[in-house]
């Protein structure tokens, strides 16, 4: 029964023990777990009995761990250890263990049983603990200050590696030396009292300076607090170096003695001079006296003393202003103009202002000279540009002036070499007829060029890209200047040399002034041989596609120093050049700055006596997709001009004209050819008739199928009617005709409501076209073709000799 009884305590006493009992088999079966193995694993027994304790483990030990245990209790030894194993959940948790073998009554091994605790709490608190102790000990040897730890007695139980750096010794030789051999021997007694006071725990601070192994003096700022090291009673101490502190302050103190700026430093609580230097004193007539320990105010620096406490303010909130403007009075009443900027600074323990200015007033002065200046300047670019408009619109009405007569000579010249029977009239008289021809024309050609130089020179000459025929364009240009070359009786001919561009971006109008300009030019000073116009793909200096255009003749050449003046304005070769072969001088300048606009640039090569070599570069755009002609064909140029040679006259479709046109000369002239083209022609004196004509017309079912509009008429001029007609619901074709020809004028006309545009003198093929054109446009809305094209360049011959008749 004792027995019995005994077994049960010992059962009870197993099953409450918070410790975690297992016993297993030799082979490691479990068949016992007690409760405080289930509240430390989380497994119930029945889940653990028949298995294996190897369902705890976390794999975080080695497998000699294992085999070095069971290695142990094999022999019947007792094994001692910690298990790092995982709960049910997953969890991780340390244990320590006991395993202690059972045997039988021969000594055999039959059971294991294994008393474990869990020590998770215990070991994670010794990580802490050894992990604060690193980091404690890692802060200590990073820090760039010198901490010590000093026993009671004065021996220095540890120093960082700062303060073996700095002091020069070793760890063996620094540690239990005592702490007074640090500090230099007259300040011993002194170290030793506050040493002592530190203990008590009256003092944190010591002012003395450390000393090097070597005896040099290091000065630093002493902190201390009271602690235990390793269970000792000691003094932490942590000293600053404050040798680089010294040096800058020494370094600060050469800086604003000698610094050419007024500096100034002040109380930040009471704002009272604590020290200025001596450019302040010597701007402002102070002496040190009169200013240590007054303010501003008191001193009445300021001329504005509300914007120097504004900035102060801003000083105190921001830690810092910058080129800040203030004015300040001089001893004497003067001002002076300075330039302040500031910092907050802390010096010996109290917070201060640093301020600095310079002066300005010499600058002040400039700039208000410089504002002056500026002033007059605009003034003067003011005047300038009125100049200029005023240029602009002399210009303009200058070129309506000339122009306007122009047409009239031109046009009637034209028409009296005309006429019937001309052949017998007196030769005199038809020269006469020819010269009148031949001088308006190179008057007309002169205004052209003035005008186009005048426009390039104001920067208004616009250039307008768009995709074109590249060897159409020059087979035109070929065309047009072949009738001075078979006057003269010399060769013209047009060249490819390799393959070029079938279409590029340029401004063909232009590009095609250019290349007449120089074809024509060499035509003039050819007598014998021919000129010969070659187009080729080149690179240019940066390294990108161009055009180019060689213009070669076989005429006068020039010598080096006609060349260096070949594209002056106004200049040629010599004067005996311009008398012998007439011209401006105009075209090659205006080339060479139409070339340049076109990207590119025009040179020449030439010996004087043997000919010369034109050459015309541009930027075409990109190519990387553009169509190369292997053979420009150039031969086709005679084809195209007998292609492209006008019909025989025939009448156009009836056409109703109106022309508003206030000059008589002009009006009859435009009038008569008007007629013979076939136009019936009704004629307004001013816009305002014109207005009134055009919308009877309209209201009695006979619409004008093209109004011809003056632009510069009394009463109303062309840009009012046009813009009248159109606000009345006028939808004819209206075109503008002005004898102006500045930049901006054909936009000012299509902005007034014009369909196209045609500039005086009128060219006798283009109106005779344009009236066909207009008849065809009203057949076509008959027969429901809407194709025609306005103002196509088609030509259509004119009977001058019936122009004659009608004038009469």
């Amino acid at each position: 029964m004792q027995i019995k009884h005994d077994l049960r305590t010992l059962s009870r006493a197993v099953e409450q023990t918070t410790a975690s009992i297992v016993i297993t088999r030799v082979d490691g079966t479990i068949e016992y777990v007690n409760s405080g193995f289930v509240k430390a694993t989380g497994y119930t027994p029945e889940e653990v009995l028949g298995q294996n304790p190897r369902i705890l483990k976390s794999g975080l030990q080695p497998l000699s761990f294992y085999e070095d245990l069971w290695r142990t209790i094999l022999e019947g030894r007792e094994w001692r250890g910690q298990f790092h194993n995982r709960r049910k959940d997953g969890s991780l948790y340390w244990e320590q263990a006991t395993i202690s073998s059972v045997t039988d009554e021969n000594g055999a091994i039959t059971h294991f049983v294994a008393v474990k605790e869990d020590i998770t709490d215990r070991k994670l608190a010794k990580e802490q603990l050894e992990t604060s102790e690193r980091n404690f000990r890692t802060c200590f040897e990073s820090i760039g200050d010198m901490i010590f730890v000093v026993a009671v007695d004065g021996r220095v139980l540890y120093g960082n590696a700062a303060s073996l750096k700095n002091l020069g010794y070793g760890a063996e030789e620094l540690t239990g030396r005592c702490v007074l051999d640090l500090h230099p021997p007259d300040t011993h007694r002194e170290a030793s009292e506050i040493f002592a006071a530190m203990i008590r725990g009256e003092r944190e601070t010591c002012p003395l300076p450390l000393v090097r192994k070597n005896r040099e003096t290091v000065p630093v700022e002493t902190r201390a607090w009271r602690g235990t090291w390793n269970g000792l009673d000691c003094i932490f101490a942590i000293c600053k170096d404050l040798t680089a502190e010294q040096e800058a302050k020494q370094r600060f103190e050469r800086m604003f003695r000698s610094n050419p700026a007024l500096m100034a430093v002040s109380s930040m609580q009471d704002r009272v001079f604590l020290d200025v230097n001596e450019v302040f004193l010597a701007a402002l007539g102070y002496s040190r006296e009169e200013v240590i320990g007054k303010t501003s105010a008191e001193l009445g620096l300021f001329a504005a003393p509300e914007d120097h406490a504004a900035a102060a303010d801003r000083l105190q909130t921001c830690g810092s202003i910058t080129n800040v403007e203030l004015q300040i009075r001089r001893k004497d009443g003067t001002l002076l103009d300075g330039l302040f900027s500031g910092e907050r600074i802390r010096h010996q323990g109290r917070e201060q202002f640093l301020t600095v200015m310079i002066d300005i007033t010499e600058r002040k002065q400039v700039e208000r000279d410089l504002k002056q200046a500026v002033a007059a300047l605009e003034r003067a670019g003011a005047l300038a540009e009125s100049a200029t408009r005023a240029k602009s619109e002399f210009l303009a009405n200058m070129s309506h002036e000339i122009r306007t007569p122009m047409t009239a000579i031109l046009g009637f010249s034209e028409v009296l070499l005309a006429e019937p029977g001309l052949d017998h009239a007196p030769p005199a008289r038809v020269e006469a007829l020819k010269t009148i021809q031949r001088n308006g024309r190179y008057l007309l050609e002169l205004i052209n060029d003035i005008l186009d130089l005048s426009k390039i020179e104001a920067g208004k000459l616009d250039i307008e890209r768009v995709e074109c025929d590249l060897m159409h364009l020059v087979r035109e240009v070929v065309r047009l200047m072949q009738v001075r070359a078979d006057a003269k009786g010399i060769d013209l001919s047009l060249e490819g040399a390799g393959p070029v561009p079938e279409r590029i971006t340029t401004d063909p109008t232009r590009l095609r002034q250019i290349l007449i300009n120089l074809t024509g030019n060499a035509i003039k000073f050819t007598a014998t041989g021919g000129v010969r116009l070659i187009v080729r793909t080149a690179v240019n200096g940066g390294g990108l596609p161009s055009v180019r255009f060689d213009v070669v003749d076989t005429g006068i050449g020039m010598t080096p120093d006609q060349q260096n003046r070949l594209f002056r304005p106004f200049t040629q070769g010599e004067t005996s050049t311009n008398r012998k072969y007439g011209g401006t001088g105009l075209g090659l300048a205006i080339s060479k700055r139409l070339a340049a606009m076109l990207g590119g640039d025009i040179a020449v090569c030439s010996t004087a006596g043997k000919g010369s070599t034109f050459t015309v570069t541009i930027d075409p755009g990109p190519l990387q997709s553009a169509r190369m002609l292997d053979d420009p064909a150039p031969n086709t140029v005679r084809q195209d001009e007998d292609r492209c040679r006008p019909p025989k006259q025939h009448a156009g479709p009836d056409c109703r004209v109106l022309l508003a046109e206030d000059t008589p000369d002009i009006r009859r002239l435009i009038a008569a050819l008007l007629k013979l083209s076939g136009a019936e022609v009704v004629t307004a004196e001013n816009g305002e008739d014109a207005v009134r004509e055009a919308l009877a017309a309209q209201q009695d079912g006979h619409p004008f199928d093209l109004i011809l509009m003056d632009m510069q008429m009394p009463v109303v001029d062309g840009y009012g009617a046009t813009r009248q007609l159109r606000l009345a619901g006028y939808a004819g074709r209206i075109v503008a005709l002005t004898a102006h020809a500045m930049n901006g004028d054909r936009e000012k006309c299509l902005e007034a409501g014009c369909d196209g545009y045609l500039a005086k003198p009128v060219d006798r093929d283009r109106l005779a076209a344009l009236v066909q054109e207009s008849g065809s446009t009203r057949q076509s809305k008959i027969e429901g073709d809407s194709n025609a094209a306005l103002l196509s360049p088609a030509p259509a011959v004119t009977d001058w000799a019936g122009a004659a008749s009608a004038v009469r």
